[in-house]
């Protein structure tokens, strides 16, 4: 621990800034995330699909103002959502730290207990909750206190009605990839099948983004619990060694 001490910037303006890429991937799988179109609390879809159009370049951009992707989101720039948030509070800490710690020691990011995920693509999935809902959480920042209580109450309902939206599709999406990638429907071909399974990859990464968010709710409420799952240390090992075949041939 001393070594990766060592390695962690611990002052944030010594961090580099991320490349301009990689602020146009960050801000499309957040919009991607918190994008409800159903129900009262739809956001920008009510104005159909060109106005989503519009939606995604503006976040693409990054300029301007927020697109209200979700009902709930309040109004506020890309300016705002990307400034320094500064140290967190020690309560955020502490909690962050509870939520982090369970996932990690119990593997409840990957295999059998999050929709087979391979480990890679479960790690980075789990990374990736932190830096989202502190994005999402800058929109709440400037309010007084009556105000960040109600937005607090606001952004809660909007984390959980967001992911129990997202997964219903999703795992729809998943289903019916398996049963193309299984030939159970019609024969598919190799490069037809290698498709699918960019599809069945990608959708898995994203259910475990929401799924991870979730439970970062459920801690926040008390009500995370600790269900310890088994695993195929065989099967860990054979990713890994498979990932790094991969990197000895690049």
């Amino acid at each position: 621990s001393s070594g990766i001490a060592t390695e962690v910037e611990r002052d944030p303006a010594a961090v580099p800034p991320p490349s301009w890429v990689g602020r146009i991937l960050f801000r499309q799988a957040v919009a991607l995330y918190a994008r409800r179109d159903t129900g009262p609390r739809r956001g920008i879809s009510r104005r159909g699909r060109l106005a989503l159009l519009a939606a995604a370049w503006r976040f693409a951009r990054g300029a301007g103002h927020v697109p209200r992707v979700h009902g709930l989101m309040p109004e506020a720039t890309f300016e705002q959502m990307e400034q320094p948030a500064g140290p967190l509070p020690e309560a955020s800490e502490r909690l962050l730290e509870r939520y982090y710690r369970v996932k990690v020691e119990s593997l409840h990011f990957v295999g059998p207990t999050n929709f087979n995920t391979t480990f890679w693509d479960g790690l980075e999935s789990l990374l990736l909750t932190y830096p989202a809902m502190q994005w999402l959480s800058r929109a709440f920042a400037d309010r007084s206190r009556d105000e960040a209580v109600e937005g607090s109450r606001l952004k809660s309902v909007f984390l959980t009605s967001m992911s129990h939206e997202l997964r219903t599709p999703l795992n729809s999406i998943i289903g019916f990839s398996q049963l193309l990638y299984s030939g159970r429907i019609a024969p598919a071909s190799t490069e037809y099948k290698q498709s699918l399974g960019d599809i069945l990859s990608s959708s898995r990464h994203l259910l475990s983004l929401i799924n991870n968010v979730l439970d970062l709710a459920k801690v926040a409420s008390g009500h995370m619990e600790f269900t310890p799952e088994p695993i195929e240390p065989a099967l860990l090992v054979e990713e890994v060694r498979g990932v790094l075949r991969g990197v000895r041939v690049v």
